[in-house]
């Protein structure tokens, strides 16, 4: 039920910014969790989908208490998703929608914990 609520409202939020360059036959819901690499604590981040190698967002959601997320993209192009919370490593993948036949990718996402480097150095 989760999942369904999570689609349909970022359907929406989709919808909403980019609904002349939609179809909505070629739309894949991505979802997943963000959790600490270290210990699988789940993390409440914010999760960034950008247009492949620039810094132009797309979409940007941020994840629940539970460290879930969702979005839905457009067949048939690359994205990079980013996510970022302070403490952490900016997480950055490659995500491809090429094929036709995918309508939900789960992409779960661990981030790694910055290294603290000692003021001295």
């Amino acid at each position: 039920m989760l999942r369904s609520t999570i689609f349909l409202s970022f359907f929406t939020m989709c919808i909403g910014i980019h609904a002349q360059n939609l179809d909505p036959a070629l739309l894949v819901q991505i979802h997943g969790t963000v959790v600490d690499a270290d210990n699988d604590q789940l993390l409440q981040a914010s999760v960034f989908v950008l247009a492949p190698d620039t810094t132009n967002e797309l979409a940007v959601t941020d994840t629940n208490t539970e460290g879930q997320y969702g979005l839905v993209l457009q067949q048939g192009a690359s994205y990079d998703i980013k996510v970022e919370l302070e403490g952490y490593e900016i997480f950055k993948e490659r995500l491809d929608l090429l094929t036709e036949d995918v309508k939900e990718i789960e992409f779960n996402i661990r981030m790694k914990r910055q290294v603290a480097v000692p003021a001295d150095q």
